[in-house]
């Protein structure tokens, strides 16, 4: 099931209705504080901000958040009459589609499946963060800076969870849960899985930090 989350600005959108029509799972958020949370807590698979003009500072910020996580997230955009300077600095700033609003249903819901799976594609394939750490899951494969590196089954899947969440906080418990096949039944057993990876991704491997008493978060 996708999830969609929605800025949503505009007084009696229906833009969550129709998107639940089609079988999304949608949240919906009134302020950009409210969408930095949930990025920050749950993975999405479309943001969409529905919004006056006045508001595009508000959607700005929210894109800096998007390029300082490194999310892969698509982002599309329904403003009323956008003017050209507004589009080019909208999509300058990280978003991938902007559209006049009000908008046709059919043409707003394709958009939102072709965004869908554009992004699905590149994480079928590989995932990139900041151009040092590549996984691809289909080679079972991990590159930094250029070069193999070496994991283990319960390694990649742990290091795959963190890169696909930047930010999110894990407990041991949530991340044994995760990779729990061919690692022990212990939450120490995360500890040691942490210490060895990230002795293996070298100068990357400082970007998993430890909560002290909590888990662990790829930053």
């Amino acid at each position: 099931m996708y999830k969609i989350l929605i800025l949503d600005g505009v007084t009696g959108s229906r833009l969550g209705k129709i998107l639940r029509e089609e079988g999304y799972t949608v949240s919906v958020a009134q302020t950009a504080g409210e969408v930095i949370g949930a990025l920050r807590s749950e993975k999405f698979h479309l943001l969409m901000a529905h919004l006056p003009d006045q508001e595009f500072n508000a959607l700005y910020k929210i894109l800096d958040l998007k390029s300082s996580l490194k999310l892969s997230l698509p982002v599309l955009i329904l403003a009323p009459t956008p003017t050209v300077p507004k589009i080019i600095l909208t999509l300058e700033r990280g978003a991938n589609d902007i559209m006049e609003s009000p908008y046709h249903k059919k043409i707003l819901i394709s958009k939102v499946r072709a965004l869908i799976r554009s992004a699905s594609r590149l994480s079928d394939s590989k995932l990139t963060v900041n151009g040092d750490i590549v996984i691809d899951p289909k080679r079972h494969e991990v590159r930094v800076t250029q070069t193999v590196i070496r994991l283990t089954a319960a390694q990649f899947k742990l290091l795959s969870l963190f890169v696909e969440n930047p930010g999110k906080i894990f407990s041991r418990e949530e991340l044994l849960g995760a990779v729990s096949q061919g690692m022990e039944h212990q939450s120490r057993s995360v500890d040691t899985q942490i210490v060895v990876l990230r002795k293996r991704l070298g100068k990357e491997g400082r970007r998993i930090k430890t909560k002290r008493g909590i888990g662990y978060v790829f930053v």
